[in-house]
């Protein structure tokens, strides 16, 4: 490798490819995502610290798939929503907390 590799500059993207593979089930095929036990403490240690705007962008669509099973995720996904000071971060996030679009979306159907 050369001598730039190590410039933190070039690791965003690739923090932010592993995310987008971890939350993306699409093109995952028969696999199946690693559960909250494998990515979440990791995503959510990036939604509230990455200097990369787009890495914590990743990691709240990543966080969000764990929004209604673990209340660490809400609350990673409240703060983002109001403290981040990257607006398209702020939005992703708000779209997997309770009330956002996501969120509401994705839930369980009423009967009837």
């Amino acid at each position: 490798m050369g001598p730039g590799w190590r410039r933190p500059w070039c690791l965003g993207p690739v923090r932010n490819a592993a995310f987008h593979a971890f939350a993306c089930d699409r093109r995952n095929g028969d696999a199946r995502a690693p559960g909250a036990d494998r990515v979440l403490e990791p995503a959510l240690r990036h939604l509230a610290s990455d200097p990369d705007p787009g890495v914590r962008a990743t990691a709240a669509e990543l966080v969000g798939r764990f929004s209604r099973t673990d209340a660490r995720a809400v609350a990673a996904l409240q703060t983002s929503h109001a403290q981040d000071p990257n607006p398209v971060v702020r939005k992703k996030a708000g779209r997997f907390i309770p009330g956002g679009p996501f969120h509401e979306r994705t839930g369980p159907r009423a009967l009837g």
